[in-house]
């Protein structure tokens, strides 16, 4: 079913819509006169659609048609934990410091963690160049336009780029963190042995905090919403 409506408001970089039957998370299209714009439904507060575009609000007037699209993808839930496969094989990296003293198995989450200009990128590139996998799905969110073009430098045929520069609408970068990890999952049910890369963890999490502020949401516990957790 598709609900359709009206633009209310535009506040913040947000839309307001009287969306009728719209639900949390439901894919959305904001037509202008120039063009038409995608967005997600964040929150709903007293029969108002709170709605995050993926680009800039440009152009949305009062009155501007909004309706759902259920035709967007979808982005890949994470298996159950029953599911999941025991972490019984080692990952091989390609970093010597890595693989000799510190091994990764396959299937395991790891974060890399430092202050600012520490090597941090450096040392993820270097695992993306060398590690042993059949594909490579990089998430470069939140990145500067130099540091996008370093990333797309790098990659050969079996890596997949999907970067949202922090110049994008937070809404953008939180959904191509979500396209990365969809990608990522499609190519392992393949049976492909994929390796997800997530630079960086801090800026998805500031863009998660933009879209709470705007939707009303209160902070929390270092100045995060509760829904960044």
């Amino acid at each position: 079913m598709i609900a359709r409506g009206r633009v209310r408001a535009v506040r913040g970089g947000v839309v307001h819509a009287r969306l009728p039957l719209a639900a949390v998370g439901d894919a959305v299209t904001i037509a202008t006169l120039a063009r038409r714009i995608a967005g997600r439904v964040e929150a709903i507060v007293e029969g108002i659609s709170i709605v995050a575009p993926f680009d800039t609000v440009d152009g949305i007037a009062i009155g501007s048609p909004i309706c759902t699209d259920p035709g967007a993808r979808d982005v890949c839930v994470a298996p159950d934990v029953a599911q999941r496969a025991p972490i019984d094989r080692p990952l091989w990296t390609g970093v010597r410091a890595i693989d000799g003293l510190l091994s990764i198995g396959r299937g395991a989450r790891v974060g890399i963690f430092g202050a600012p200009g520490t090597g941090k990128s450096s040392l993820v590139r270097a695992i993306v160049a060398n590690a042993r996998v059949d594909a490579v799905v990089v998430a470069a969110i939140g990145e500067r336009g130099r540091e996008a073009q370093e990333w797309h430098s790098i990659g050969d045929a079996r890596t997949t780029i999907v970067c949202a520069t922090g110049d994008r609408p937070a809404a953008r970068r939180v959904r191509a963190t979500q396209e990365a990890f969809g990608l990522a999952d499609r190519l392992r049910r393949r049976g492909l042995h994929v390796l997800l890369l997530f630079d960086s963890l801090a800026r998805y999490a500031g863009a998660l905090r933009e879209l709470g502020v705007a939707s009303g949401e209160g902070l929390g516990r270092g100045g995060f919403p509760p829904s960044v957790s």
